[in-house]
């Protein structure tokens, strides 16, 4: 897929020849004519760089970058890098670009070859620190968010919406490894994850907080049964996995204890949530 790039300019010209260089290169290109185009674009949209002019009317290059990261703060978005573009070749213009956080400074007219050169570097260095990032943010051993990154996440969740935080931890797990071995007890908890994967939406966020504590937050439910039925299908397949994989004759009472605390009634914030679904 290529990569898309937004170019904000109130000059025709330079928008023109921005386009005529990226396009050649195969690169989706938007064009736009001021900072306020610009934030109600990127309301609904994500591409991979701006290319930004700093002197226009009304919202200059530095409110409008401003307003851009409020934004994308406000909606949980991932900040856009930001080139700007300038005709003015003091120094000084460009120290305050690169101060407020400005991936890079290019100069009006463009020159093709140092155009492409940056935007290039900046996009690929971008989607390398992204994949560090999510490699990060992932535990390795189910594939859910780790406690950090799912805390972050249903925590945003919370604050903007109705839903349920689900609090999950496993039952009598520490015999399983103690009897049958820490293999056995990574197959256990890979296969609740797979389990508790069924249960959840596309648009709910499942993590792993502990070695043996989940959670999960499923958005736009605010009735206990449905809850409740998860819970008992959850319970069901845990024990008949177990079954499975230690025999039916395994004297180990396993299962899933489910607490569960619905926002906005109890909590809009995560530890509160998060503690009444413990309790």
């Amino acid at each position: 897929m290529s990569n898309w790039i937004v170019v904000v300019d109130d000059e025709a010209l330079s928008l023109a020849n921005a386009r005529s260089i990226l396009g050649s290169q195969g690169i989706r290109v938007t064009c736009l004519r001021s900072g306020r185009d610009l934030l109600r674009f990127m309301g609904k949209n994500s591409p991979d760089l701006v290319l930004l002019d700093i002197m226009m009317p009304q919202m200059d290059g530095f409110e409008t970058y401003h307003a851009l990261r409020d934004l994308q703060e406000k909606n949980g978005k991932r900040p856009t890098p930001v080139i700007f573009l300038t005709a003015d070749s003091d120094s000084e213009t460009e120290r305050r670009g690169l101060k407020v956080g400005a991936s890079d400074f290019i100069h009006k007219p463009f020159d093709q070859d140092i155009l492409l050169s940056r935007i290039n570097m900046i996009i690929e260095n971008t989607k390398t620190i992204e994949n560090l990032t999510e490699a990060a943010s992932i535990d390795k051993l189910t594939g859910f968010l780790n406690k950090a990154s799912g805390t972050k996440t249903i925590g945003r969740m919370c604050m903007s919406g109705t839903g349920a935080l689900m609090m999950m931890d496993l039952d009598s797990f520490k015999p399983v490894n103690d009897i049958y071995g820490h293999d056995m007890g990574d197959k256990i908890l890979i296969r609740f994850a797979e389990i508790l994967q069924s249960v959840v939406r596309s648009t709910d966020i499942a993590g792993r907080i502990g070695g043996d504590e989940f959670v999960a937050y499923c958005q736009n439910v605010s009735d206990e049964a449905v809850i409740a039925q998860k819970a008992k299908y959850i319970n069901e397949q845990i024990i008949e996995s177990a079954k499975e994989f230690m025999g039916e004759d395994m004297p180990i009472p396993i299962g899933a204890s489910i607490g569960c605390a619905f926002s906005p009634e109890e909590g809009t914030d995560y530890k509160t949530l998060y503690l009444k679904a413990d309790k």
